[in-house]
């Protein structure tokens, strides 16, 4: 057999052949992110600027406040430039339905609410039992006197009263309506002097109706006049504006009590209506009518009655009324006392001084309290901007 020379060669000797390699692909080099860090550095070079280079500074105060014991009379009026008040009022009516205890022939009086007018430059005064007539020649009698303040034809004075009915019956359970005063019919004043109602006449009534026993009737009454009075208080305090107060003694509420006409078998509906008028004063300026009679040395910095629960009153001098014009009250008790900041004169104050300057200002003002913090950028500055607009006030409540 014949041999081939690879045959003959040890395979010590021979040459291994190498196998191709695969060439890889050369990846590329980094590039330095240089916009990345330019663009970072931008704006922590911009924020450094803001923190350490623009004059800024903080203010962080609080409202002064005190409780203030007072014991002593104090007067108000509709109008003036000192303690002023308002009359408001409120009227609800409420039902409630109880078995009858047999049938009585009643005869009763309707009875309402109208607004007497005078256009003339002086106040006209109504005897009690003066006589209202409408267009349809019913009269309804006032059931108290009354003055009423002057005015004239573009802005009449007024006055409300209470009014019956000269006779009983339903008829007299009238729509609002206008009403003359027939004993001033012939004289000048006659078109001078009128009244309105806003609301219907109720209550009259001439039959036979279910009546329930007197004593379950005052029992009823009671119950109903103690939940009436809840509810005036409450609608008379929806009724208050911002920054109102009001005190119970110095209201007065009054009562009408009536059935309703409704016939529901064997039973009765008892209706009582409630009135309540108050006085109305701010609490800014009764704050300051008691810090003027508490502290000689108060010169009428802007402040408010921030708490008043612990205060008595009780009327001493004139009338609670609609039209009342003057009164005066005793008040007893502790008054809070919260005076009001003013930002931006504290700020202009404040403008171009120093820190200790600043902190010697706030101190000595009485609307500040004690406890306030000052906070000038950057940290090395130890004086306030010349631009109270660079002032930021904080008022913490």
């Amino acid at each position: 057999m014949s041999r081939s020379l690879a045959d003959i060669i040890p395979p010590s000797k021979r040459k291994i052949a190498e196998a191709p390699v695969e060439s890889l692909p050369i990846p590329p080099k980094n590039k330095f992110p240089y916009k990345l860090v330019i663009v970072t550095l931008g704006v922590v070079l911009v924020v450094f600027v803001s923190l350490f280079f623009i004059r800024t500074a903080e203010v962080r105060i609080a409202p002064a406040s005190i409780n203030v014991p007072i014991n002593t009379t104090l007067y108000a009026s509709s109008e003036g430039n000192d303690l002023t008040f308002r009359a408001i009022t409120v009227e609800k009516t409420i039902e409630k339905t109880v078995r009858a205890e047999g049938v009585r022939e009643v005869n009763e009086p309707a009875r309402g609410v109208i607004t007497v007018f005078n256009e003339q430059e002086t106040a006209q005064r109504l005897v009690r039992n003066t006589r209202f007539e409408t267009r349809e020649g019913l009269v309804f009698r006032a059931s108290d006197s009354i003055v009423i303040p002057a005015g004239s034809a573009q802005n009449p004075g007024k006055v409300t009263v209470e009014v019956i009915a000269s006779e009983n019956g339903e008829r007299f359970n009238i729509a609002p309506t206008s009403f003359t005063l027939p004993g001033l019919r012939g004289s000048a004043l006659f078109e001078k002097v009128y009244a309105r109602s806003e609301k219907a006449m109720t209550g009259g009534f001439s039959g036979a109706r279910p009546v329930i026993d007197e004593s379950q009737e005052s029992e009823e009454r009671s119950a109903l006049q103690n939940e009436l009075r809840g509810l005036l208080l409450e609608e008379t305090k929806n009724t208050l504006k911002e920054g109102e107060v009001f005190f119970e003694p110095l209201t007065t509420l009054s009562y009408q009590s009536s059935f309703s006409n409704t016939e529901l078998e064997g039973n009765v509906v008892m209706q009582e209506k409630g009135t309540m008028t108050a006085l109305v004063f701010s609490n800014e300026g009764l704050g300051q009518a008691i810090m003027r009679n508490v502290d000689q040395s108060y010169m009428g910095e802007p402040l408010f009655l921030s708490r008043s629960e612990t205060l008595t009153t009780a009327l001493v001098e004139g009338e609670i009324r609609e039209t009342s014009s003057t009164i005066g009250f005793s008040i007893e008790g502790e008054a809070g006392i919260t005076w009001v900041i003013d930002s931006e004169k504290i700020a202009g104050t404040l403008a171009g001084r120093s820190r200790d300057a600043a902190r010697t200002l706030l101190s000595e003002m009485p609307e500040v309290d004690d406890k306030f913090s000052i906070i000038l950028r950057p940290f090395w500055e130890q004086s306030f901007p010349k631009e109270s607009e660079d002032i930021k006030i904080i008022v913490k409540e």
